[in-house]
């Protein structure tokens, strides 16, 4: 998988609430439908109900355990797969919304935090998926996360910068953000980062500082939208040893340039 994903600028907005939460999730919906003219499959997203998302854990944990599942243990795991467990995104709204509200103010109330997590994902098997989250207590920055299937040329923007490109930058159109990248998904999360302090960068990106640039670590770095574009290389990143070194590099000439903040400062 691969993700654009970024940190949004802190707001002075109200705090966590129904009608922030909405306006939120209006952004969410919008996201989608402009994307929808990229590929059907933004038009295919969905909402599971946190019930069936934790018993779908639990079941999956069981099975990759057990040599010789219970056959109506294997029943149950056919009904949470089915498409009857989600509500379309685009079709029932409001519903989507009303349950994603109540599934926050339930998990506030438990753990007493303000936290507003959004998410929505394609009922395909490698579909897309999107995530808002905002931490009103303001112990990390607000993100956006857009995963994206990855893997050859079947996958519409595979290698093509451009699409990637389109497709972050119709992000930007709906939120404010101060750093936003597309990178292999596990970059991060396999610790492949040179920095674990800092923001992370991958195969392009784009930050709201605006500076010159004369090295190679980067194959681009351009004036855009009131700040700087930045690509690593022409070719899509992978993780291969070459591609995470390439970006390393990256990161430590951002470093040198100022612009790779520490995330406690975004």
């Amino acid at each position: 998988m691969y993700e654009i994903s970024g940190f949004t600028k802190r707001t002075t907005t109200p705090g966590f609430n129904e009608e922030t939460a909405l306006f939120e999730f209006d952004k969410v919906l919008k996201l989608m439908t402009d994307l929808n003219r990229y590929h059907s499959g933004f038009n295919d997203l969905s909402h599971l109900s946190d019930q069936v998302k934790v018993r779908g854990e639990e079941l999956a944990e069981y099975l990759l355990t057990t040599d010789e599942p219970d056959p109506g243990i294997l029943e149950e795991w056919d009904r949470l797969e089915a498409d009857t467990n989600r509500i379309s995104l685009h079709e029932n709204p409001r519903t989507v919304f009303n349950s994603i509200w109540k599934q926050n103010k339930d998990l506030n109330a438990e753990f007493g935090t303000k936290l507003l997590n959004i998410t929505a994902k394609s009922n395909a098997e490698r579909g897309v998926e999107l995530t808002r989250s905002i931490d009103f207590d303001g112990n990390s920055p607000p993100l956006v996360k857009l995963s994206l299937p990855m893997s050859d040329s079947s996958d519409y923007w595979y290698q093509s910068a451009s699409t990637t490109r389109e497709l972050m930058f119709a992000m930007m159109e709906i939120w404010d953000f101060k750093w936003i990248v597309a990178r292999p998904s596990m970059y991060q999360g396999m610790n492949k980062h040179l920095f674990s302090d800092r923001v992370t960068f991958g195969w392009m990106g784009w930050t709201s500082d605006q500076f010159g640039y004369s090295g190679d670590a980067l194959s681009l770095v351009e004036p855009t939208r009131d700040g700087s574009f930045m690509l690593l290389q022409e070719r899509m990143m992978t993780l291969k040893k070459p591609d995470v070194e390439a970006c390393n590099q990256a990161e430590s000439a951002l470093l040198d340039q100022g612009v790779l903040s520490l995330i406690s400062e975004i």
